[in-house]
């Protein structure tokens, strides 16, 4: 995804790749994140205004559709084509999801605990969700925080919140219901001279989160393909 309402899109594992424009000629989109359910349906988020867009033909046409209740949007993610979330800010200084049972025809936004924003988000099926937030209300230091849902994301409970300034936390994955990943930097000097990465695990659904791994480097997206097997990426190429 760019900025200026572009899709970048592969048919072919990633071999070559193409542009597609993302809403209308001349259209002032920014997506800044982007769902898939399978190669023909999913939807974008401008960071900024609530605007989404839907495709169904593999991103050749786009529709738009205001997200009323959300003032940022961070992230999205969806579990199916009928169940879509988006996560970020409700208002200022209120963290918030937008959710949609129909495929990003209504949606509807949902409070979450504490302060600040989202910054991510994973559901594994239409029920099961968690989140990634900081409580960035007033100046730092500030505290991060991950939350989970039951319902689809209408409540939401804290799980873990970190020391002020302890570390930052990224991106969050989940493999099945029990196992589940948050790579982030810790605030504390590694031997490359600046903040450390870490990993940390739950084997309980996040009812228990520890450091699983700290790298040399702050690591930020993660992802996995079942609960052996997950990957994270940092800075300077670090995987």
């Amino acid at each position: 995804v760019e900025a200026h309402g572009f899709v970048v899109t592969s048919a072919d594992g990633g071999a070559t790749w193409a542009i597609q424009a993302a809403g209308p000629p001349g259209n002032s989109y920014a997506p800044w994140s982007i769902a898939l359910a399978d190669p023909r349906r999913g939807w974008l988020a401008d960071r900024f205004d609530g605007e989404t867009l839907a495709t169904v033909d593999g991103g050749s046409t786009w529709v738009a559709t205001k997200v009323r209740g959300m003032r940022f949007i961070n992230a999205s993610t969806c579990s199916d084509a009928q169940h879509v979330w988006f996560a970020g800010r409700r208002a200022e200084e209120l963290p918030g999801v937008a959710a949609s049972d129909d495929g990003g025809v209504t949606w509807t936004a949902h409070a979450v605990p504490g302060r600040g924003a989202l910054g991510s988000i994973s559901f594994l099926d239409p029920l099961h969700g968690w989140a990634v937030g900081k409580d960035a209300g007033g100046h730092p230091p500030w505290r991060e925080y991950i939350v989970a849902t039951t319902d689809g994301g209408r409540h939401w409970r804290t799980q873990f919140r970190t020391d002020f300034d302890e570390m930052r936390l990224g991106r969050v994955t989940f493999a099945d219901a029990r196992h589940g990943w948050v790579a982030g930097a810790l605030s504390k000097p590694s031997d490359s001279g600046g903040d450390a990465g870490v990993i940390l695990a739950t084997d309980d659904g996040g009812a228990t989160w520890e450091v699983q791994y700290e790298a040399r480097l702050p690591l930020y997206p993660v992802t996995c393909t079942d609960a052996m097997h997950a990957w994270a990426a940092g800075h300077d190429g670090l995987i």
